[in-house]
């Protein structure tokens, strides 16, 4: 984290997503309008992907876009890197 002070930290997470049973010209629409294709599973769930889930299960839901905020967050203030 702290090229200084060579402070590391790594952690990772799991998550377990769900999606809704969705007919073929719902998936098109979908397709359509928020246009996924550089997200993981075509899902841009930040948008209107989030509608194609029945359930999302992690204990740290920004892991699904790449980024686990709540360890992020944890491992800075280990750091004494106050966040707010």
């Amino acid at each position: 984290l702290d090229s200084g002070s060579s402070q590391q930290a790594a952690f990772d997470d799991c998550i377990s997503v769900r999606y809704k049973k969705l007919s073929s010209s719902a998936i098109e629409r979908y397709l359509q309008r928020d246009k996924p294709y550089d997200c993981a599973g075509s899902i841009r769930t930040e948008g209107l992907g989030i509608a194609l889930l029945d359930e999302l299960r992690g204990s740290d839901p920004g892991s699904l876009i790449g980024l686990p905020l709540i360890a992020l967050a944890k491992a800075l203030e280990k750091f004494d890197i106050r966040v707010i």
